[in-house]
C-alpha cells in the first residue's frame, strides 16, 4: 500500500508553504522578511516534509554548524523546523521524519553529532536523545546590583551603536569568545540575519535591539551586549519594567563585569532579565545572589563522550538536545 504521507525534501517553490505550516504549529506568524532570511539559511536538500497529495503536513530541517565541546570544534548537525500540522497529528508522522533524518545522518556518514533546542523535551527521549545542559534564567533586581569589592572593570568603555556599526564588530568578538566556549555554534552571515531580525511586529511589546559595545583604550572591541527594554506592570500593579537581555559575549573576565555594570545603570527598569550558563560568573561578582528562575533540562549524546554544562552564557540558539551514531534507536544503526 502506498504511504498516505510520503516524505522528501521540499523545493524552492514548496519553501513558502512549507515553512508557514511549521510556524503555524508553534502558533506563529512567518513575514515575506523572515521568509526570505529562513530561506537564506536553509539548505534544501537537507529539509524533509510529509505530504498529504500536494500539500505540506510535516517538516524537519537540518543546518549545518560547528559546535564547539571539551578540547574541540565538532561539526554537529542543527535540527530545526520540525512540526506536523495539527490536522495530521498521530499519524506517524514525526516518527517517521525523524528515523528518515537520523538514518540520513548514519548512511552518509555526514555529521556525528545532532543538536537541538526543543519545545517540549521529553519528546524526544523516544528517537534516541540524552541529556546535554541546563538553562539557567537570571532575574536581577537592579537595585540590588551591587558588585563585589574588588571585582575588575579595566580600562575600556561602554558606547552604545547602531546597528550598522555594531555588526561587524559583534561578529568578530562572538567568533573569539565562541572558539573557546562549550555550547557556543559558529554563526554565518544567513544565521546572523536570523538572530538580530528585528522588525516591530516581532518585538512581542519590546523595543528595538539596542547595542552596546564594550572598547579597550586602542579601541579593539572586547565585548557587546544586545538588549531591549519592556515596559508594563504585573496583575498586582508592581513595576514589570525590564532590560532584556538576548545575547552578552565577552573576550575578559573585566570586560563581561564592565557591561554588566552598564546594564546595571540603565535607570527606569526595574529588573534585568538574561538566560545564560549554568555557571554564569555574574552572581559571583555581585554582593547579593541574584534571583533565578529553575532552567529546563538540556540533553545530547556524542559519539565519545557525552557533553557537559557550557563554560560560558549560551547564545540563544544554542543546542540543548543531541543524537549521535552511537545514541540511535537499534532499527537505524
Amino acid at each position: 500500500m502506498a504511504d498516505p504521507h510520503p516524505l522528501r525534501p521540499i523545493t524552492d517553490d514548496e519553501f513558502e508553504a512549507w515553512a508557514r505550516m511549521i510556524a503555524d504549529t508553534y502558533g506563529m506568524d512567518r513575514s515575506d522578511a523572515e521568509i526570505v532570511n529562513q530561506r537564506a539559511a536553509t539548505d534544501l536538500d537537507r529539509t524533509i516534509a510529509a505530504f498529504d497529495q500536494e500539500v505540506p503536513v510535516g517538516g524537519v530541517s537540518l543546518y549545518p554548524r560547528v559546535l564547539t565541546v571539551p578540547g574541540a570544534l565538532v561539526p554537529v548537525a542543527g535540527v530545526a523546523s520540525v512540526g506536523v500540522a495539527p490536522t495530521h497529528r498521530r499519524r506517524g508522522i514525526l516518527t517517521a521524519m525523524m528515523r528518515r533524518q537520523l538514518a540520513d545522518l548514519h548512511e552518509q556518514g555526514r555529521e556525528p553529532v545532532a543538536v537541538l533546542r526543543p519545545s517540549e523535551a521529553a519528546i524526544y527521549g523516544r528517537y534516541g536523545y540524552g541529556p546535554a545542559t541546563q538553562g539557567n534564567r537570571i532575574r536581577c533586581e537592579k537595585r540590588s546590583m551591587s558588585f563585589r569589592p574588588g571585582t575588575g572593570f579595566g580600562e575600556g568603555t561602554v558606547r552604545l551603536v547602531d546597528r550598522a556599526q555594531a555588526r561587524p564588530l559583534i561578529e568578530k568578538v562572538y567568533d573569539q569568545v565562541r572558539a573557546s566556549s562549550v555550547g557556543w555554534p559558529d554563526r554565518a552571515d544567513c544565521h546572523w540575519n536570523v538572530r538580530l531580525f528585528d522588525e516591530a511586529y516581532a518585538r512581542g511589546g519590546t523595543t528595538s535591539l539596542r547595542f552596546a559595545l564594550h572598547q579597550e583604550p586602542d579601541g579593539q572591541a572586547t565585548g557587546y551586549v544586545c538588549y531591549r527594554h519592556k515596559g508594563g506592570q504585573d496583575a498586582l500593579g508592581n513595576d514589570s519594567s525590564a532590560v532584556l537581555v538576548e545575547e552578552l559575549a565577552a573576550v575578559s573576565r573585566s570586560a563581561y563585569a564592565a557591561l554588566w555594570r552598564f546594564l546595571a545603570g540603565i535607570d527606569l527598569v526595574r529588573w534585568i532579565e538574561y538566560e545564560g550558563a549554568v555557571d554564569e560568573p555574574l552572581p559571583h561578582m555581585l554582593a547579593d545572589q541574584v534571583r533565578r528562575e529553575p532552567g529546563e533540562a538540556a540533553e545530547t549524546g556524542e559519539k565519545i563522550q557525552p557533553l557537559v554544562p557550557g563554560a560560558g552564557p549560551l547564545p540563544v540558539e544554542a543546542p540543548l538536545l543531541g543524537c549521535a551514531e552511537r545514541a540511535c534507536p537499534p532499527e537505524l544503526t
